[in-house]
């Protein structure tokens, strides 16, 4: 699926998405940057080695990371929660965030909890199973 390039001054622009294919907080980051219509290029990157290119960025070892490539704008976002806020700020429509305030609070708990429990849960299955094959 191709989606319309972010054009600013007549320049066109692509957002890079640091991730790894496989992983489903990275999935989130694409899903929010598909729905909003947002071009973007993906970087998958090797894990463990991944650290390298991610510490200086960020600060943090951990995927996925967006990197905007726009002046004026962070030079990094690291986190889905974190990319899905960016995204609202910068790029509002479509709005990936409920209208309602508490709608919206109910959300992120809802969000938080999945990504912390089932998502922790569901990597180390996943791993452990590629290590098994």
């Amino acid at each position: 699926m191709q989606f319309p390039l972010l054009i600013v001054d007549q320049f066109y622009f692509f957002m890079l998405l640091l991730q790894f294919s496989t992983s489903h907080y990275c999935r989130k980051a694409r899903l929010a940057l598909g729905y909003k219509g947002i071009s973007y290029q993906v970087e998958n990157l090797t894990p463990g080695l991944h650290t390298l290119k991610l510490k200086p960025l960020t600060g943090l070892t951990t995927v996925p990371v967006l990197l905007p490539q726009l002046e004026g704008q962070p030079q990094a976002i690291a986190d889905s929660t974190q990319i899905f806020k960016y995204l609202e700020h910068h790029y509002p429509q479509p709005p990936l965030f409920l209208s309602d305030l508490q709608q919206q609070t109910q959300a992120a708990l809802l969000e938080d909890w999945l990504d912390e429990s089932i998502g922790t849960a569901t990597r180390f299955v996943y791993y452990r199973a590629i290590r098994l094959t």
